[in-house]
C-alpha cells in the first residue's frame, strides 16, 4: 500500500471521532421578520426553504416564476419581494424576501399570512444554522455574524469581519490538519511499521511544541477579545464630594447623575455605557467611600465595593486642592496591581496633595470648565489598549467559545507532551491528539454537538 493510500486509510479510520452528532436536518420552510420590532419604513420578512417559491406566488398571487436574484414590486401590499434560488442564497436553500412597510401590524399581519400558507415561525438563528448545515459558512463564520450583529465597537466589527471572510478559520484549520496529519502518520507507522518504519519522539514532540506555541499566541488575545466583546468594566470610585458624578455626567455627554454641594448625595450605583474612540466602557458611578452616616449609605458603600472588585478599569476621583486622607490612602494601596488611573479633579481651586503615581497614572482635570478631559480620555484609551487590543492583531479570540476550545485543545496536547517524556507507548499518544483535534475542530464545527449548536445559534435573534 502507498503512502497516500496510507494516509487516506488513516484518515477514513479518524472520521469516527471527528463527526457531527446531531438531529436529522429539517426539510421544513421557515419565515420570521428580519428587521427589528417597531416603527420604521421598512420591514423585511424572510423565508427559507422548499416552499419559499409556492409560498411568495400565493401570497402575492404571482402566476409567473419569478427570476432569482431579483427584485420585484408588487401591488399587494405595496410590497418589494426578492427571490433567491439555492444554493446560491444566504442559508443554501431558496430563499425568498418581503419588504414592506416597517409597522409593526403589517409585518405581523403578513407573517401570519406566510405561516397559513405553509412555513413555520423560524427559531432564534435559524437562517445562519441552516447556512452553517448548507456548508455555506462554518461555525466561526456563523458566530462573527453575530458579532457583526451586537459589535458596539469599530476594531470588534472589523475583527468581526475578518473572521467572516474566514480568517480565523483558516488559521484554526491548519493547526487541526497538522493534528490530524501526526496522527495519520503514527497509525500508519503502527499499521505498516515494516514498510515505513516509526515515527521519531523527537519529531513528534517538535510538532506538537509548535502547535502549542501558536494556541498560546492565540490565547494570549483572549482578554482583549472579552474587552471588545463585553466592553471595558469601569468603575469611578473616590471619596464623597470628589466629583465623581460629575466626571460620569461629563463623559457622558449628559446630566445623568445627580450632582450637589453636599456629601453621600450619591447612595446607590449608577450604571450607564459609553464609547472612547474604538472603545466601549460599562462605566459605574459609586457612592463615595467614607464612614457611613446611616443604613443606605452603608449599602451604597458596600456596593461600591463590589464594583471595584468586579472592575476592569479604575478611575480614582481625588481633590486634587486638598490633601489626601487617611482613608484614601488606605483604599490607594489596596488597588496595586490594578489597572487604575488616578483624576485630580478641582484644580481649578488648587493643587496641594497629589499621591496615587506609584498605583496608577495620574491625569489632572477641572470638571467644572472641561479642562484636561481631554487628555483623560486619551489616556483611558491608552491604558485600555495597551491590555493588547490592536486591529491589525493577527488573530483575537472574540468568543469565551473559542477560548475554552482552544484551551482544551492545549490540555490534549500538554498530556501527548509528558506521555512522550515519560517513553509511553506511541499509540497512547493519538488519544491526546484525536481530543486536540476534536477540540480544535469544535471552534469551525468540523466536530460539534447538538447541545453545542443550539447553545450557539440560541444567542442570535430570531430572522437571522
Amino acid at each position: 500500500m502507498s503512502n497516500v493510500e496510507n494516509k487516506n486509510f488513516c484518515s477514513l479510520r479518524l472520521m469516527g471521532i471527528l463527526k457531527f452528532n446531531m438531529k436529522p436536518y429539517p426539510q421544513d420552510t421557515i419565515a420570521a421578520i428580519a428587521t427589528p420590532i417597531g416603527e420604521g419604513g421598512i420591514g423585511i420578512i424572510r423565508i427559507s426553504g422548499p416552499d419559499s417559491l409556492k409560498i411568495l406566488q400565493k401570497l402575492l398571487k404571482i402566476t409567473k416564476r419569478p427570476t432569482s436574484h431579483r427584485v420585484y414590486y408588487s401591488k399587494m401590499f405595496h410590497v418589494k419581494h426578492f427571490w433567491d434560488k439555492a444554493p446560491r442564497s444566504y442559508t443554501g436553500e431558496d430563499v425568498a424576501e418581503v419588504h414592506c412597510h416597517g409597522g409593526v401590524g403589517v409585518l405581523r399581519a403578513i407573517l401570519s399570512q406566510i405561516v397559513g400558507l405553509g412555513a413555520r415561525l423560524a427559531e432564534r438563528g435559524e437562517f445562519t444554522k441552516r447556512a452553517f448545515l448548507n456548508g455555506k459558512i462554518d461555525l466561526a463564520q456563523a458566530e462573527a455574524v453575530l458579532g457583526l450583529i451586537k459589535g458596539k465597537s469599530g476594531i470588534f466589527v472589523e475583527q468581526s469581519t475578518r473572521q467572516l471572510k474566514g480568517h480565523l478559520s483558516e488559521k484554526i484549520n491548519a493547526l487541526y490538519d497538522r493534528a490530524i496529519a501526526l496522527i495519520a502518520a503514527i497509525e500508519a507507522s503502527i499499521d505498516f511499521s515494516d514498510e515505513i518504519g516509526s515515527v521519531s519522539p523527537r519529531r513528534l514532540e517538535k510538532e506538537i511544541l509548535g502547535i502549542l506555541k501558536i494556541i498560546d499566541s492565540y490565547l494570549a488575545t483572549a482578554e482583549a477579545g472579552k474587552i471588545l466583546r463585553e466592553g471595558v468594566r469601569t468603575a469611578i470610585i473616590g471619596a464623597p464630594n470628589v466629583g465623581k458624578s460629575t466626571l460620569l455626567n461629563v463623559l457622558l455627554g449628559e446630566e445623568r447623575a445627580i450632582v450637589t454641594k453636599h456629601p453621600g448625595t450619591t447612595r446607590d450605583t449608577l450604571e450607564e455605557q459609553l464609547s472612547i474612540g474604538d472603545v466601549v466602557l460599562k462605566i459605574t458611578d459609586t457612592a463615595g467611600i467614607r464612614e457611613a452616616v446611616c443604613e443606605i449609605e452603608k449599602a451604597g458603600i458596600e456596593r461600591a465595593k463590589s464594583e471595584i472588585d468586579r472592575a476592569d478599569l479604575i478611575l480614582f476621583v481625588l481633590d486634587a486642592s486638598s490633601k489626601i486622607s487617611r482613608q484614601e490612602k488606605v483604599l490607594l494601596g489596596k488597588l496595586k496591581g490594578r489597572a487604575v488611573i488616578i483624576v485630580a479633579n478641582k484644580i481649578d481651586l488648587g493643587v496641594r496633595g497629589l499621591a496615587g503615581k506609584e498605583i496608577g497614572r495620574v491625569v489632572k482635570v477641572s470638571l467644572i470648565n472641561g479642562k484636561g478631559v481631554g487628555g483623560l480620555k486619551r489616556v483611558i484609551l491608552k491604558v485600555v489598549l495597551g491590555k493588547g487590543i490592536a486591529n491589525d492583531a493577527d488573530v483575537i479570540l472574540l468568543t469565551a467559545r473559542h477560548k475554552e476550545c482552544l484551551l482544551r485543545a492545549k490540555e490534549s496536547l500538554s498530556r501527548g507532551l509528558q506521555s512522550i517524556k515519560i517513553k509511553q507507548p506511541v499509540d497512547l499518544l493519538t488519544i491526546d491528539l484525536r481530543d486536540a483535534a476534536a477540540a480544535l475542530g469544535e471552534v469551525t464545527g468540523k466536530a460539534v454537538t447538538e447541545q453545542v449548536l443550539d447553545k450557539v445559534f440560541g444567542e442570535f435573534c430570531v430572522g437571522k
